[in-house]
């Protein structure tokens, strides 16, 4: 048996996390007057909240090598599996390969870069515990989501060029005419960082766009699909409805996605996530 420790830039919350006998390392989100850590469903409506009433961007932080080396020394006699968010997103992984340099006896210590963010590291993380339920160790695991990692995909529809603009990902004059015309970008994340992949004009051009590039990219049936939102449910369970129909076979979920991705992508963004095959 081997403890698993991630970040919350998995989007997994307190309560899942402990359910599934999963450590957290918490990133933190700044605004002018406040600092949140999202640990419930309700500390993400907050922030979102709190966002749409922002003039500026808030600024995220990674947790520091002291969490880290708390969350270790938690675990003494433990091997330690340590699934991040992708380094091109966050400093997560170094802190944790700092604190692994204080600990006497590091080698006890896995720490995996995931490339990955959000709905596609949460699948590698639930994927560690299902291994580990098997009885497979720690190095096993650690070798197995190391080849896994390379086939998560993470497509993301953002329905508002404001927050791109605000965070200087977009000149304001693109911002401007793309608003005028009802464009709606769609994101991947590719070799750790968030790209454009494509635009459509409208909501229902953008959620067809979204869909054939889930099915060009073939996910997995061994492994779920994660439907990840910004906005309200509802309008993710269409998008559910509409994968259902394409794939029959997978299990799909839902997942809220924290401030940590949607500081970037504003309200209202929806996302798929999932393994696709080799």
């Amino acid at each position: 048996m081997f403890a698993i420790i991630t970040d919350s830039g998995s989007d997994l919350r307190e309560e899942q996390a402990q359910a599934m006998g999963v450590h957290l390392a918490h990133l933190t989100i700044h605004f002018e007057d406040e600092t949140l850590v999202q640990r419930t469903n309700e500390d993400v409506l907050r922030f979102y909240e709190k966002l749409k009433a922002s003039r500026h961007l808030p600024r995220t932080s990674q947790p520091s090598p002291q969490d880290f080396l708390t969350l270790y020394e938690a675990h003494p006699e433990e091997e330690i599996l340590v699934l991040t968010l992708s380094s091109r997103l966050s400093g997560t992984y170094n802190s944790a390969v700092l604190a692994q340099s204080m600990l006497k006896d590091p080698q006890r210590i896995l720490i995996l870069d995931t490339q990955q963010a959000t709905m596609s590291l949460a699948l590698l993380v639930q994927e560690a515990v299902r291994q580990r339920a098997k009885g497979r160790s720690a190095q096993e695991v650690f070798r197995h989501l190391q080849q896994l990692s390379q086939q998560g995909v993470v497509f993301g529809l953002v329905d508002t060029l404001k927050y791109l603009k605000k965070g200087g990902r977009i000149p304001p004059s693109l911002a401007a005419l793309g608003t005028l015309l009802h464009v709606k970008p769609l994101l991947e994340l590719k070799e750790g960082a968030l790209i454009p992949k494509s635009k459509a004009r409208g909501k229902k051009a953008g959620r067809n766009s979204l869909l054939a590039a889930v099915q060009e990219r073939s996910p997995d049936p061994n492994y779920p699909i994660i439907i990840g939102t910004t906005g309200p449910l509802e309008e993710a369970l269409v998008l559910q409805e509409a994968l259902q129909e394409r794939f029959a076979h997978h299990e799909l979920k839902l997942l809220r996605i924290g401030g940590i991705i949607g500081t970037h992508v504003g309200p209202g963004c929806f996302g798929v996530g999932f393994i696709a095959r080799t």
